[in-house]
């Protein structure tokens, strides 16, 4: 289960930049689209993969997240996670801090 910090992380992101309030208890996709069309509206890349096929226990979940494009100058940032929830957190924390230039306590 995600740590409560990473959710409390998209809240504080969403206001920092001005955003539309995000809860803390928020889940799924819709409630970051917000940041997600910031980032795309920046020239960034985002691709979240649901994959059926890692079920064992050995796999890092079902889940790959990755942002790329012009904002991060060829590099990229990529996570595998349980839920889509807990990668969209990862994914988008580095963002703002890599891009954003945000201070994040996560």
């Amino acid at each position: 289960m995600m740590q409560d910090i990473s959710k409390e992380a998209m809240c504080a992101i969403a206001s920092k930049l001005g955003l539309p309030e995000i809860s803390p208890s928020w889940q799924g996709i819709d409630a970051v689209l917000p940041l997600l069309d910031k980032i795309k509206g920046e020239g960034g890349i985002v691709i979240i993969k649901f994959d059926g096929e890692r079920n064992s226990e050995d796999d890092n979940g079902q889940y790959t997240l990755m942002i790329s494009g012009t904002p991060l100058a060829g590099d990229f940032i990529r996570t595998d996670s349980e839920t889509v929830e807990e990668g969209l957190a990862t994914v988008i924390t580095e963002y703002a801090e890599k891009v954003w230039q945000l201070s994040i306590n996560h």
